[in-house]
């Protein structure tokens, strides 16, 4: 509750509290969550962070009375980060206050770190990994074109949510190792998910990425432009199978890929 909130939100049990990842700053949160994302419930004499937060689009639809309560509590940070290049923007003119760009926190590690918690034994048949958010004929007849253009199966990471007794009583949720192997061995993956992007560069996958006009692209285009991979963002209107056989087929130099992620998971750590 916001009483207990205000009570554990002081000097006697914190020095720091820090917010982030992700989009807890996304402007459609403050009609169910009001601040608490941004930290109104802490004392102003513990020090408040945040690291890598998102505004969820590169724009901010607020009203005037909630960018100025929110402009007088980020005012109050020690220091913020932001994930996407748009955030800056938003900060510094909505809020006037400056951040830095960071990595979203999974980017932080290298595969190796998450090869270490994959326990599920390797895939024998080559497949195609489908990771959509929001799935829909359009993307379904793409990934089932490319499979059978290039002979290759098909594993769904994000199957179906069971809906009816029948369906929950068969339902086994995948766990993360299987998630993670799932991209990992895939000859190509297909997503329109943020993160499905994510592992599918720390995994060094060809991969494309649907843009999700829905969920916001500004997080896409900022991590694929740093890193010379914005072709393998397409828009769902224009997608048709030779193009994104192209794609698939354009390999990418993951040594650059590397060095340009150590260089900012330094800047991101300092």
């Amino acid at each position: 509750s916001n009483e207990i909130l205000q009570e554990i939100g002081t000097k006697k049990y914190f020095d720091v509290i820090i917010a982030g990842s992700d989009q807890p700053w996304n402007p459609e949160c403050i009609s169910t969550m009001g601040y608490y994302f941004y930290l109104d419930w802490v004392s102003p004499d513990v020090k408040k962070y945040a690291y890598a937060v998102s505004y969820g689009k590169d724009y901010f639809p607020a009203s005037s009375e909630e960018i100025k309560k929110i402009k007088a509590i980020l005012q109050q940070y020690t220091a913020i980060s932001v994930r996407e290049s748009s955030g800056i923007k938003i900060s510094q003119e909505l809020f006037n206050v400056n951040v830095q760009q960071c990595l979203d926190p999974t980017l932080l590690l290298d595969n190796e770190n998450y090869n270490k918690i994959i326990t599920d034994k390797k895939i024998r048949d080559k497949y195609i990994c489908k990771f959509f958010l929001d799935n829909n004929p359009t993307k379904q007849n793409i990934v089932e074109s490319i499979a059978h253009e290039t002979n290759l199966k098909i594993i769904d990471n994000n199957p179906v949510i069971p809906h009816n007794k029948f369906q929950k009583f068969m339902y086994q949720p995948k766990s993360i190792s299987a998630w993670l192997r799932n991209i990992r061995d895939a000859q190509y993956v297909i997503t329109d998910s943020f993160h499905g992007t994510v592992f599918s560069i720390l995994f060094h996958k060809q991969f494309i990425c649907i843009n999700n006009k829905k969920r916001g692209s500004a997080r896409f285009e900022s991590l694929l432009t740093s890193l010379d991979l914005l072709y393998c963002l397409q828009k769902e209107d224009k997608l048709n199978t030779n193009n994104i056989a192209a794609i698939l087929n354009k390999t990418i130099n993951y040594d650059i890929i590397e060095s340009k992620l150590s260089n900012m998971r330094t800047a991101s750590e300092i």
